[in-house]
């Protein structure tokens, strides 16, 4: 069990390392690794010129095996050159404190007292299983109230901005009926104008009719009213015969 950096227990010993061991064993794993790789790789081309004859080989597949082991033992080599430098991450992680458990346990002398330990142990995991799961039903429920809240905030967002546009349409329904009565009144006013001047032209026009009527009754009383001669009655009357005009 790990625990730190560069602390390893085994079998109830500490070993420890500095950061250059363990950098070494890193590289040297990944040397064991690419080894076993390129002698897979040069096995199975043995393999297969061994199993064809000379004639059929198919000369493709064998220079691109060949070409991919060049390429694997470069790799080799270029990971022998290099070396690793220091992994960002082995300085900036925190690794958490050992915990009181490791090297506690000491062994039971007699059945009994283990079935006690392991009693115990039992009780104290179901405990700890019980306070997670109270945590948990508590955080849970902390978050389902806060969901609430948000559900609520979100609906009272809702009904403020349908309640802002209700209102805003009725403004505008109010504001189209004013609108539409003032062209009503203005439409009816118009109308009435319109009926009064054409009244107005008609009582001068049966006006002029009646002045008219008027003048040619004078003008008739007028001439029936002159007196005639005896002497030009006959004349008259032949001319009033003739000429069918009337009097």
């Amino acid at each position: 069990m790990r625990r730190s950096s560069n602390d390893f227990i085994c079998d109830g010993k500490r070993l420890d390392f500095s950061s250059s061991d363990v950098e070494t064993i890193a590289d040297g794993v990944h040397v064991v690794v690419v080894v076993v790789v390129v002698l897979f790789y040069d096995y199975f081309r043995i393999s297969l010129l061994l199993q064809q004859k000379i004639q059929n080989l198919d000369w493709t597949h064998i220079t691109f095996m060949g070409t991919l082991s060049r390429s694997l033992l470069r790799t080799l080599c270029r990971s022998l050159c290099t070396t690793a430098g220091p992994s960002h991450r082995s300085n900036n992680h925190k690794f958490l404190d050992s915990t009181s458990f490791i090297g506690s346990w000491e062994s039971p002398r007699t059945p009994k007292e283990a079935e006690k330990r392991l009693a115990q142990l039992r009780r104290d995991y179901a405990k700890q299983v019980k306070e997670t799961r109270k945590g948990y039903i508590h955080e849970m429920e902390l978050l389902r109230l806060d969901k609430l809240q948000k559900d609520q905030a979100k609906q009272e967002a809702f009904r403020v901005a349908k309640e802002e546009r209700t209102r805003l349409k009725a403004e505008a329904a109010k504001v189209r009926a004013q609108e539409r009565k003032l062209a009503e009144e203005e439409f009816r006013q118009t109308l009435l104008k319109e009926r009064a001047e054409k009244l107005e032209n008609w009582r001068m026009k049966e006006k002029r009719r009646e002045e008219k009527k008027e003048e040619k009754n004078k003008l008739l009383r007028r001439k029936t009213s002159v007196w005639i001669e005896e002497e030009e009655m006959e004349k008259k009357i032949l001319e009033a015969l003739i000429d069918s005009s009337p009097l």
